[in-house]
């Protein structure tokens, strides 16, 4: 089974190409378990920061910073991307939580709008009545700057 998954990721490296994202920023909301909302900003060719604020609207909030990698699959503007990061919580039944969060998702860009499914699973490293959570969302983001597109050719004048 293993060596399944393994070749399932070669086969998709190699199949991609070399250009992940079809913008530079967007902005959206997440939701399923949690809501929030999420901005991500390429940095570099395959590279993003995404911010990402959520609550369980009970009693624990959490902003995350995440470096994420971008990695074409299959078709065109269709990604898969892992990062990691840091996030610091406010928690109103226990000591306010901080630590190292990580993700992995897939996305896919329409027009203007990305939506991804991802899994952020988060590990505090102090305080939280948790030292562990799970969280897996869906996100909705507008594109609010898209990626510029090289010119082949220059204009003559």
């Amino acid at each position: 089974m293993k060596s399944f998954f393994i070749n399932i990721l070669i086969f998709l490296f190699f199949c991609s190409k070399i250009h992940a994202q079809a913008y530079t920023t967007t902005l959206g909301v997440r939701a399923l378990g949690d809501f929030g909302f999420t901005i991500q900003q390429k940095v570099y060719k395959t590279i993003t920061i995404e911010g990402i604020l959520e609550s369980d609207t009970k009693d624990y909030t959490a902003l995350s910073i995440l470096g994420e990698f971008h990695q074409p699959i299959l078709i065109k503007r269709l990604n898969f991307y892992t990062g990691i990061g840091a996030h610091k919580g406010w928690e109103t039944l226990a000591e306010d939580p901080w630590g190292i969060s990580a993700i992995a998702g897939i996305e896919v860009t329409l027009r203007h709008l990305s939506f991804s499914w991802d899994y952020k699973p988060s590990f505090h490293l102090a305080g939280g009545s948790q030292k562990f959570i799970n969280n897996t969302a869906i996100s909705m983001r507008f594109i609010v700057i898209k990626q510029k597109r090289p010119r082949l050719f220059k204009k003559r004048r």
